[in-house]
């Protein structure tokens, strides 16, 4: 953990290689099949419904259209480009809205309303005046030199709003090492664990060191003050933050949205 900005992060990084298998076919029939072999619980409506359960969609969407009204200029015509926003599904009901895109390499089919763009020169060709990074993120190998390419999309004084998962991961220290490869050394073993350390993090709040915390796709955990520390070093000033829990089932953590202005080149 950073003792700067608490930000918490796995120390093992993974290799283009590993990041193009995690993420080829994402949550299609392979994925399923290899993440219910250690997460047996892990149901198919599950998968089917993350980012697609349209109560949850809608509440998302709602919530970050009241944030977002609060701070911006309803007489500026916006330009919305939601990066990694797979169909554009959250990109909020606004009335002055201009141009609503999603920068999106899965190749997904899009919300109506809503243009594909493949590259970043096309997203710069539509000069962005609000860029969404929501839950996207914290799946970075390299968070902060992601997050300093996509602030060079947008001119001084636009805007980009964040999104990240509030994963509650603190422990009081890391796991020891030998309890690691105990776990590792037998599927079930493993299963058992991680079953047990989930109902501790979720339904009782334990906070322990030995309570298993696997790496899967989220590489690092942010807090608001590990934002503030980002924002300041690539020239953002933080504008407004609020935390809602947009899906209240087990295992789904509490949502922190972060607005960011772009203060300098």
């Amino acid at each position: 953990m950073c003792g700067r900005c608490n930000l918490q992060f796995f120390e093992r990084r993974y290799s283009p290689s590993e990041i193009e298998f995690l993420y080829h076919d994402y949550r299609g029939d392979e994925y399923l099949r290899r993440r219910k072999r250690w997460e047996p619980w892990y149901s198919n409506k599950r998968n089917e419904s993350l980012g697609h359960d349209d109560e949850v969609t809608l509440k998302r969407k709602l919530a970050v259209e009241g944030f977002l009204s609060r701070f911006l200029d309803s007489s500026t015509r916006l330009r919305i480009v939601d990066y990694g926003g797979d169909e554009g599904q959250f990109i909020p009901t606004l009335p002055n809205i201009d141009f609503s895109g999603v920068f999106e390499v899965s190749g997904r089919p899009v919300r109506s309303g809503v243009k594909t763009l493949t590259s970043l020169e096309q997203v710069c060709s539509v000069s962005p005046n609000l860029i969404m990074l929501c839950h996207v993120l914290e799946h970075f190998t390299d968070p902060r030199a992601e997050l300093q390419r996509i602030v060079g999309l947008i001119d001084v004084g636009s805007h980009l709003y964040v999104e990240v998962p509030l994963d509650g991961h603190q422990v009081k220290a890391a796991t020891p090492t030998w309890l690691v490869a105990l776990f590792r050394s037998c599927r079930v073993l493993f299963i058992v664990s991680d079953f047990i350390s989930q109902i501790c993090r979720y339904t009782l709040g334990w906070n322990s060191r030995f309570r298993l915390i696997k790496q899967s796709e989220h590489l690092q955990f942010f807090s608001l003050s590990t934002l503030e520390v980002l924002a300041v070093k690539l020239g953002l000033s933080v504008i407004g933050s609020f935390r809602y829990t947009p899906d209240s089932s087990m295992g789904s953590p509490e949502t922190l949205g972060v607005l960011l202005k772009k203060q300098c080149l």
